[in-house]
């Protein structure tokens, strides 16, 4: 099996810190039957990590010594590159790195949106004779249509060693297994979070809205929400409940949230139960087109 996206080579970007990082991370992917990796540190030009072509491969080649009495996977160089207007004339000056000195290249895109003047830039490395590889594809989803704005999101599940069951008022329910997939829907400007948890067959079997304090999407490729103590989950089967509602009262009598929060946290469950009941068919119809264009 082949990676050709890493963050192994250590010390260059926000992947590996330390070689015993990278060391342990090899060994690994050894043991998840990986033979080959792509070494691909981060180049964003108007960011943080911009090394050049010739500082990486010199990194690279020391790195090949380091870990050379650990691992016998074969290890290759290239970069995985931000979008940007000049990354073909880059490519030309030799200043950023193919994935191994090939015709691929790894390019990332920020989380919020794509612009149009994209289709250029890529059409430049294009009529270089480069074929695109987009890195993260399951991050690149920002929906804005009459029912949601926000980002959209797939976790799929593999490896686990066991099911993963939780207590429901119908019982134990496995939430998580091989296969399974959950796809994550953070509204811009909003106090809620909505996890959809689907099975084997891809059938939707439980949604879970975490209630929050608020939700950032930033321009850099990340998403976060501040979790607000409650949650709702609802179940196909028509399963509507609110939990963790202890919490939030403890919150308040601690003095971890204000009075106004506090008020403010019960309204948005109010509403999502409230939602729920009156449009759960567009609901379940939204996430099975959720399904789709992930």
């Amino acid at each position: 099996m082949i990676d050709i996206h890493s963050h192994l080579l250590y010390g260059v970007d926000d992947g590996s810190e330390t070689l015993e990082d990278s060391i342990e991370l090899l060994k690994k992917a050894k043991s998840d039957g990986i033979t080959d990796i792509i070494l691909t540190p981060h180049y964003i030009r108007n960011g943080e990590y911009k090394l050049k072509a010739k500082d990486i491969i010199k990194r690279y080649h020391d790195f090949i010594k380091e870990v050379k009495d650990y691992t016998d996977i074969n290890l290759y160089i290239g970069n995985e590159l931000y979008i940007h207007s000049e990354l073909d004339n880059m490519i030309l000056m030799k200043d950023i790195l193919s994935l191994n000195n090939s015709k691929y290249v790894l390019v990332e895109f920020p989380f919020r949106e794509y612009k149009d003047d994209y289709d250029e830039y890529l059409y430049n490395l294009d009529t270089l004779g480069y074929k695109i590889i987009i890195a993260h594809p399951e991050r690149y989803k920002y929906v804005k249509d009459d029912l949601f704005e926000g980002s959209v999101g797939v976790l799929s599940f593999t490896g686990l060693e066991e099911p993963d069951m939780v207590p429901t008022s119908d019982g134990s329910l496995c939430v998580a297994d091989n296969g399974y997939h959950w796809i994550e829907l953070i509204p811009k400007d909003a106090n809620w979070v909505l996890t959809a948890m689907l099975n084997l067959e891809q059938e939707l079997f439980q949604c879970y809205f975490d209630v929050t304090a608020k939700n950032e999407i930033f321009e850099d490729g990340n998403a976060v929400f501040y979790d607000a103590f409650l949650d709702v989950v609802y179940t196909p089967n028509g399963r509507i409940e609110i939990l963790d509602g202890n919490e939030l009262d403890e919150a308040l009598a601690e003095g971890v949230i204000s009075q106004q929060e506090y008020e403010l946290y019960k309204k948005v469950a109010a509403d999502i139960v409230a939602g729920i009941r009156e449009n759960s068919d567009k609901l379940q119809a939204y996430i099975k087109k959720c399904i789709l264009i992930l």
